[in-house]
């Protein structure tokens, strides 16, 4: 899917980082095809937030700042989600035909 986009600042001075989480298990399946899947233990505290979310609706962008709480967002959809230690984060990628130049998924 080539690079990973540069980080985002928002006109509130918040900066959203590319979440990368998943780019190995992306990169497994677009390797061979086979569906995946990762369960992993969260290590800090941070926002990730969907491919569309909004900060400005989704977000308390002052508290954010002043808790300095990074943001990070996901190439997938869906809304924010607040990530702390003790969390587990499950991903899954899926082989759909036309990724990489789709139109719907």
């Amino acid at each position: 899917m080539g690079a990973p986009p540069a980080p985002e600042l928002h006109p509130s001075g918040l900066t959203i980082h590319p979440w990368l989480q998943d780019e190995a298990l992306l990169d497994a399946v677009r390797a061979d095809g086979r569906a995946r899947w990762t369960l992993r233990p969260c290590d800090a505290t941070a926002i990730v937030l969907g491919r569309g979310s909004k900060p400005e609706v989704e977000l308390r962008l002052e508290a954010a700042l002043a808790d300095g709480v990074p943001v990070f967002r996901r190439r997938g959809g869906g809304c924010a989600v607040l990530l702390d230690p003790g969390n587990l984060i499950a991903s899954a990628a899926l082989p759909l035909p036309g990724i990489g130049g789709s139109k719907a998924a």
